[in-house]
């Protein structure tokens, strides 16, 4: 309020209010960093985004409509719109946190590969696989749901045991080596690049390598034949497995590595660190299961060669 003084017709100074009101200072700046002060912006790889769309094979519509379900479940109360996800997926390199989990929960891959780094396989037994993650996100992708749902169903059918083993660790070695050895199997049957190479010598490639902020080499990009047929045979090789993997019908086991072995005789050559287990019994049926079982994981085991099979 301020006071002003007014000389009226008569001569008489008068004292006048007049109210003055102050624009309230602005806190449209302010009020956005506190939203947002627990959802920062982090990075997103669009090559890999681009890879885990193009295998869901969804639209960007429907895409968009689940993550914004999950982001409702979250607490957040923005939508996404196909617009936002289609710049990301061509060539968007930050996002918010909350979207980039949403988005990771809706396409059913690791958050922190939507970020650039590599898949994490199964096991150590796929380890030469990690490169495709580079090399081609959407081969890599592929192939690290096909060996984590394989190696889920292993897992599935060694509970169905009770192992007694030197070790005294209740097979706990013995459960890993063996889901080790079968994503390092599958992996090398999967590979179709081995055998294309001795027929379709790969042309040089002149581009320079893409650079990468991962602390792995630079890598060339794979020619898009191979990735083809990468992606043809690791369709194929799921199709196949899917009887097993749904529990629906059992997996020969034993079947399995004689013909990864008679490809890859390294395979025969595999030296376990844990012993020859002293009793396994099958908690289903209470007997004894051998060894040479063809159907029980066992026999994927180097000990199901002793016999010169």
């Amino acid at each position: 309020m301020a006071a002003s003084v007014k000389r009226s017709v008569d001569g008489v100074n008068r004292i006048t209010h007049t109210v003055v009101y102050m624009t309230p200072r602005k806190t449209k700046g302010l009020n956005s960093r506190t939203k947002w002060a627990s959802d920062p912006m982090v990075p997103i790889a669009a090559e890999n985004l681009r890879a885990a769309i193009e295998l869901d094979g969804r639209r960007f519509a429907a895409i968009a409509r689940e993550v914004t379900v999950v982001l409702a479940q979250q607490g957040r109360r923005f939508d996404e719109n196909r617009q936002t996800l289609y710049a990301l997926h061509r060539g968007g390199r930050r996002c918010r946190e909350s979207r980039l989990r949403a988005l990771a929960e809706v396409l059913g891959v690791p958050s922190a590969w939507l970020q650039g780094s590599a898949a994490s396989l199964p096991l150590t037994g796929a380890f030469h696989a990690q490169r495709l993650c580079y090399t081609s996100p959407r081969v890599g992708l592929a192939l690290w749901r096909l060996l984590h749902r394989c190696s889920g169903a292993c897992a599935r059918d060694l509970s169905r045991y009770a192992i007694e083993t030197e070790e005294e660790d209740n097979g706990d070695l013995l459960r890993f080596e063996i889901c080790n050895l079968l994503c390092w199997a599958l992996a090398q049957l999967v590979s179709p690049v081995d055998r294309i190479r001795q027929f379709i010598k790969p042309t040089a490639v002149s581009q320079t390598p893409k650079e990468r902020d991962e602390p792995l080499l630079a890598l060339y990009p794979m020619p898009v034949n191979e990735e083809d047929c990468w992606l043809a045979s690791i369709r194929l090789w799921e199709s196949a497995l899917e009887p097993w993997i749904a529990n629906k019908q059992p997996l020969q086991y034993h079947a399995l590595a004689v013909t990864a072995s008679a490809l890859y005789p390294i395979m025969r050559l595999q030296r376990p660190g844990s012993t020859p287990p002293r009793r396994i019994i099958d908690l289903e049926n209470g007997n004894e299961t051998l060894l040479t079982d063809p159907s029980a994981p066992f026999s994927l085991m180097p000990w199901s060669f002793a016999n010169g099979e």
